[in-house]
């Protein structure tokens, strides 16, 4: 079986997994094999170390054995001195806000629209209003483009194909779905692939697809089954993206009767 993209692009198969050879088991990667072993060095001890701990061990018998001999040596302190306590000033510690913090939620998201995916990644961490910022105007914000997301629920993997053919893809291991969600809503995909939905998970799949913007034109899925529940979501994200949609694909797919030609009138010309 070949994937939705793969079938699109009129290719017959897609050379994928070479990079992947023992991916995330025990054994060594095939670049390590080439390494030689480093020898272990033979612990030696310094003649610095020596001398230091002679010298010490002569400075305290002498201390020991002539006690009145160190007393010339040192200052005698003065009773009436005392530590100064010195109060925490905290305004004093605190950096300053730069004035770029200071500036309205309408401009921050302005001046974000300018942005790549990779700097609007850094300015997410900068704080929790900026945070707030970028997930309130998402679908207006610069996006990172991808030819294929792969969530595969079966076998608990992620795999992210670039745009670039050259390129291999990236392979994840799946992380709950509050993280997934927040990793995939800076993407945009050609072709979504979900493969081994359970009833279960049916319903809070789709409403996380519902608050991503993946904009896919063909979506996927494979031995799946969905719950009743989930069913009204799936048709709301077909409404969401029917202006990109063009290609659906339900193989082995499960229970048929929930699949009526009313879930379809989204993606039917003529429609809004």
């Amino acid at each position: 079986m070949i994937s939705v993209t793969v079938a699109a692009h009129g290719k017959g198969k897609r050379c994928v997994g070479s990079h992947l050879r023992a991916y995330g088991s025990g054994r060594l990667s095939i670049c390590d094999l080439d390494r030689k072993t480093l020898d272990k060095k033979a612990t030696c001890v310094q003649p610095q170390r020596l001398w230091e701990k002679l010298r010490s061990l002569i400075v305290s018998i002498l201390q020991f054995c002539f006690p009145a001999l160190f007393r010339f040596l040192y200052m005698p302190i003065n009773p009436n001195f005392k530590l100064k306590k010195f109060p925490a000033d905290m305004k004093s510690t605190c950096i300053p806000y730069a004035p770029i913090h200071q500036l309205p939620s309408a401009i921050l998201a302005r001046i974000f629209t300018f942005l790549d995916c990779d700097a609007l990644l850094c300015c997410e961490l900068t704080s929790k209003k900026w945070r707030a910022v970028i997930e309130e105007n998402l679908d207006v914000l610069p996006k990172q483009p991808t030819d294929q997301i792969r969530i595969l629920f079966d076998e608990a993997e992620v795999f992210i194909y670039p745009v670039d053919s050259r390129k291999c893809p990236v392979r994840y291991n799946m992380p709950s779905l509050q993280i997934l969600e927040r990793r995939l809503r800076h993407l945009t995909t050609q072709s979504l692939f979900i493969r081994g939905l359970i009833p279960v998970e049916s319903a809070p799949v789709f409403r996380s697809l519902l608050s991503l913007a993946l904009r896919p034109q063909q979506v996927y899925f494979i031995w799946s089954k969905f719950s009743p529940l989930s069913i009204p979501m799936f048709e709301k994200f077909l409404w969401a993206n029917r202006e990109s949609v063009v290609d659906l694909g339900l193989e082995e797919c499960s229970p048929p009767q929930l699949f009526t030609d009313e879930l379809l009138e989204p993606l039917l010309p003529g429609t809004c």
